[in-house]
């Protein structure tokens, strides 16, 4: 040391100087090193940086090795301990080549380690030891202050270029759109590999928002525990150093994964060498901007969800409103109509006039099942209409009013341009400027009436909701050709006739037949308001006490009553819960004419309009009802008059008259002397005396009225 201490305190200050004013660790380590020689003759001086596990000098050009942080070195070993000592190179031994006698190795906190070196022979004195300490007091408190400045000076590098990426996040509209910004600013940002994984709530995972094999090894994110999937789940900030896989690419194996939940929506996840504070910091500043990305983009996306469900509501209520209005003038139209014709014509035009139905048309399929007939049509679609007649038999495939005809169910084409079933017919339906398509059985009580076919002028023309109301259309229209068709029966007065023989019908009163041995003749039946029916029959016996312990037996018969007994023959009034036979003979259109059930076989006349396709009718009745033959046909008249009247009061009076009729007749109320009185048919009836009184007073008036013609009810 110098025999003068001023000059060496004058240069530890200038050194102190020296240190405060270096912009880089650079010239930390030169000013470190020029003090040196000024407070200990002819000494040197090294710095040593902590980097990646190893003690690494700051002049490249310096001959010091660097040292691993294990190394048995004094230099690692100081850092390791962080305390300061002289080593006598005699003593500890070297293994650089360097020729010196003693050196100070001190600790410079986490930054490194600061080495001074002296001369062999030299023997630092105490002012010399401590002059050394404070260079590397003044050193670490430079160097710290050096960190911090480039801590501060990156930070706001990261934050800058973390504002420019956010703004183009926050312009971002689209889901997909905002996950590809993050990916690029957590790339930008902490210049490592990363990306974003948004949850997709449809696959139940987090899934990548790019695909580019350069960015992500995986594209969803194992459900497994790891990092990411518990940052996620969890909500907090996971890092692991060096893990064992990640789903990015590009990524070193000693790289640290961190993970940052972004709320509910998913997970950002960076592979930066090492994971420093201000790593996570910019990290969660990203993440929380991108949470309010995606929360304002799920925000518009769920209005424009609702604005375009509430559009689509509007424009299905306004077409519905379009199509009632259509229907309740049809409905006019069914109530003025004297005609079968003018029924279909008048559905036709009034659907057409609706302004998404280009084309409509009613048909039938010819009684033998081959082939189809129009009826009536409207609107600009007839070239289209002959060409799907002209070619039914060509195409190989059925056209949908014969599949509706024979499953009697509504078919329903939502794209004409796209659909398999409707293949064959597409190119000239399309040019016509059809786009969909619905077909609907005209059908009321299981009697066909044919179909009705609508063409829409756009996909998805018929929607769920205008097919019910067209359904219920439908069988109004069916219903008012079935009335139709009886009203000009009864003007007319001309029928048809049908005996119809059957076999085996699932049915209570024939399976009573068969089970008694009895021929039963059916003479009225009437139809109860709960469903029920009152049958009256006629037993070839003055002893019906058999076939009345027989019917206790039944399920379906919940009452047997013996009305009167005449010799040879016995009356009975039997309440059943279904008379299937002649439920679905009326409901087919048919007035019950007679009923004769044998054990084994029975018999049924009945009348049906001139107009019925009697062929088409059998066949009904037996898909029915099992096996019904037609043994004989004939036209006959007065069908509605008073000389048929036994057979039609069902359109005449009401169910409830006709009932007190019935009854009343049955059990001699209109005899001399009367076999029973009022109150005690009401009481079979299940109602008051004046009830019955009444039911019968207005029945026969009714009647008297028809016959006289006086126009009163």
């Amino acid at each position: 040391m110098s025999g003068n201490q001023a000059p060496t305190v004058e240069g530890l200050l200038s050194v102190t100087s020296d240190l405060l004013a270096a912009d880089s660790v650079t010239e930390i380590a030169a000013a470190i090193d020029d003090a040196a020689d000024d407070i200990v003759d002819d000494a040197t001086a090294a710095v040593y940086l902590y980097r990646d596990d190893r003690l690494v000098p700051t002049n490249a050009a310096d001959s010091t090795q660097s040292f691993d942080i294990d190394d048995d070195h004094p230099v690692p070993s100081a850092f390791r301990t962080d305390e300061p000592r002289w080593v006598d190179d005699g003593r500890d031994g070297r293994s650089d080549g360097v020729d010196v006698g003693e050196r100070a190795v001190y600790p410079l906190d986490s930054h490194g380690v600061l080495v001074v070196s002296v001369d062999e022979g030299f023997d630092p004195s105490p002012t010399d030891r401590r002059l050394v300490s404070i260079l590397s007091t003044n050193a670490t408190a430079a160097l710290r202050r050096q960190a911090l400045e480039t801590d501060l000076h990156e930070r706001e590098a990261s934050i800058r270029t973390l504002h420019t990426e956010m703004r183009a996040m926050l312009r971002a509209e689209s889901r997909a759109d905002i996950g590809q910004e993050i990916t690029d600013a957590a790339t930008t940002v902490l210049d490592a590999p990363a990306a974003a994984f948004l949850w997709d709530s449809d696959e139940g995972r987090l899934k990548a928002t790019v695909a580019d094999e350069t960015t992500v090894a995986t594209s969803t994110i194992a459900m497994d525990g790891g990092p990411a999937w518990t940052a996620f789940v969890d909500g907090e900030t996971r890092r692991v150093a060096a893990p064992e896989s990640m789903p990015l690419a590009g990524v070193a194996p000693t790289a640290s994964e961190l993970a940052e939940p972004i709320g509910h929506h998913g997970v950002v996840l960076a592979a930066p060498s090492t994971v420093c504070d201000c790593d996570v910091e910019v990290v969660k500043l990203l993440s929380a901007n991108a949470e309010l990305a995606l929360d304002r983009a799920e925000h518009a996306d769920t209005i424009h969800r609702q604005e375009a469900r509430l559009q689509e509501q509007t424009e299905r209520l306004a077409r519905l409103d379009r199509i009632n209005t259509t229907i309740r003038t049809i409905l006019k139209d069914l109530v003025r109509a004297d005609s079968k014709a003018e029924i279909q014509r008048a559905v036709c035009e009034e659907l057409v006039a609706a302004d998404h139905i280009a084309f409509a048309w009613v048909g039938h399929r010819a009684a033998s099942g081959e082939g189809l007939h129009v009826d009536a049509w409207s609107g600009e679609g007839r070239g289209f209409l002959d060409y799907l007649l002209d070619t039914e038999d060509e195409t190989g495939a059925s056209p949908l009013p014969v599949r509706v005809a024979e499953s009697g169910e509504v078919i329903v084409v939502d794209s004409v341009a796209t659909s398999d079933d409707f293949a064959p017919w597409r190119g000239p339906a399309m040019n016509r400027g059809f786009r969909s398509v619905v077909c609907l059985p005209l059908s009321w009580n299981s009697r066909d009436y044919g179909f009705l076919e609508l063409y829409g002028i756009r996909p998805d023309g018929f929607d769920a909701g205008e097919v019910t109301v067209l359904e219920e259309l439908a069988t109004t229209v069916a219903n008012a050709i079935n009335a139709v068709e009886r009203k000009e029966a009864l003007i007319s007065g001309q029928a048809t006739e049908l005996e119809l023989a059957v076999d085996d019908v699932d049915d209570p009163v024939f399976e009573l037949a068969r089970r008694t041995g009895c021929r039963l003749v059916v003479n009225g039946v009437v139809p109860r308001s709960d469903g029920s029916w009152l049958v009256y029959t006629v037993l070839p016996s003055d002893d019906p006490d058999p076939v009345v312990s027989e019917c206790d037996r039944f399920v379906s018969i919940e009452d047997a009553e013996v009305i009167r007994s005449a010799p040879e023959q016995s009356f009975m009034r039997l309440t059943v819960s279904e008379f299937t036979l002649v439920e679905t003979l009326g409901n087919h259109g048919a007035t019950i004419q007679s009923v004769e059930l044998a054990p084994n076989s029975g018999s049924v006349t009945v009348t049906v309009p001139p107009s019925t396709d009697v062929r088409s009718f059998v066949e009904s009745c037996e898909r029915a009802l099992g096996e019904i033959s037609l043994q004989r046909r004939e036209q006959t008249s007065g069908i509605g008059t008073v000389g048929d009247l036994r057979y039609n009061l069902e359109n005449i009076v009401t169910d409830k008259q006709f009932e007190a009729l019935q009854t009343g007749f049955a059990n001699g109320y209109f005899e001399v002397p009367r076999e029973h009185t009022g109150e005690e048919i009401a009481d079979k009836m299940g109602v008051s005396g004046p009830t019955f009184q009444h039911h019968i007073r207005k029945g026969v008036r009714r009647i008297l009225g028809l016959v006289f013609d006086d126009g009163r009810e």
